[in-house]
């Protein structure tokens, strides 16, 4: 597979559109301030292919000792196919000494259900429960880590320093905010 930065790919409005039509509007980033973010060393956008084919796409910050991948799909014509789990095993390959953090929607406990669904496929990955939930911006996320252990403190040191602290995290180990 082959890893493009979004500024050198030729393919940037075919991965506009799996953008959107992976990812609601509500949890979506507006696409020009991802493009600016990613000219920082910190954020990374790349655009994904094995050989000419355009699979898909992740973004992530790397700081410190955490890489945390925001923004990750498959071109929908080509999930089921293997694409996610060998991105994913990639990246674990580039950042063998980081602990990767992802955060998804909570589960309903239905198999069926895209968000259970989503999560099952990280398990699959070797990604683990932390127990923790995430506030921010409003929305509920659950996170899922891969190759460490994960700590409130220095992953909120990391979102503060990565955001430049724009984004304070709140946690809760149930997802009940009040």
């Amino acid at each position: 597979m082959r890893w493009t930065d979004i500024l050198l790919c030729k393919d940037k409005r075919k991965i506009k559109r799996i953008y959107y039509e992976s990812f609601p509007s509500k949890e979506r980033m507006p696409w020009a301030m991802m493009l600016f973010l990613s000219m920082l060393p910190t954020t990374k956008f790349k655009a994904i292919y094995d050989d000419e084919k355009l699979c898909g796409f992740i973004y992530f910050g790397v700081l410190g000792k955490h890489v945390f991948v925001m923004f990750f799909a498959v071109d929908s014509e080509l999930r089921n196919c293997g694409y996610g789990s060998k991105i994913l095993s990639e990246l674990k390959e580039r950042y063998p000494k980081k602990m990767i953090v992802v955060t998804i929607e909570p589960t309903v406990n239905n198999p069926l259900d895209i968000r259970d669904r989503r999560k099952q496929f990280y398990i699959r990955n070797n990604f683990a429960e932390t127990g923790c939930f995430i506030k921010s911006f409003g929305d509920l996320q659950e996170i899922l880590v891969c190759g460490g252990t994960f700590n409130r403190k220095t992953f909120s040191m990391f979102l503060l320093s990565y955001s430049f602290f724009a984004i304070w995290p709140r946690y809760d180990k149930k997802g009940n905010f009040d």
